[in-house]
């Protein structure tokens, strides 16, 4: 779970099967589901959305999978490394309602699980990640 400075915008993840996160904003009166649905992209057991952060206005989140197999480096679909982990970062497009992915980062080595934690800085400029395994690497 994430929730932004102001206590209006909250981003709640699900690990099971490839991953789910979804963010609400609160209108005053309910919580209503703020853009799409976030999906881990259909590697099982990955754990996207176990690390979650938001920006102060609720408009940026990082999202982490730190079981996530790696990028397909040999084209059949299938990420070449284990348990690497991943990072993607979405941005809020208002005029769509649709959260935008900004970015997609990888851990380096096997096992090294990268995405475990995941920490926003309040303008939603830069975040850290956190990792368990290769020595924390």
């Amino acid at each position: 779970i994430a929730l932004n400075v102001h206590g209006k915008s909250i981003a709640i993840g699900s690990v099971e099967r490839d991953g789910l996160v979804r963010v609400y904003e609160f209108d005053g009166m309910d919580w209503i589901q703020k853009g799409n649905d976030l999906r881990g992209g259909g590697e099982m057991a990955s754990l996207f959305g176990k690390s979650l952060s938001m920006d102060e206005k609720g408009g940026r989140i990082v999202v982490g999978a730190p079981n996530h197999n790696g990028p397909d480096d040999n084209g059949d679909g299938i990420g070449d490394r284990r348990l690497v982990g991943q990072v993607r970062v979405f941005q809020y497009m208002p005029e769509s309602n649709i959260w935008r992915e900004d970015g997609v980062l990888y851990g380096k080595n096997n096992g090294q699980r990268y995405g475990f934690s995941v920490s926003m800085y309040l303008d939603g400029s830069r975040f850290a990640v956190g990792s368990v395994g290769n020595g924390g690497r």
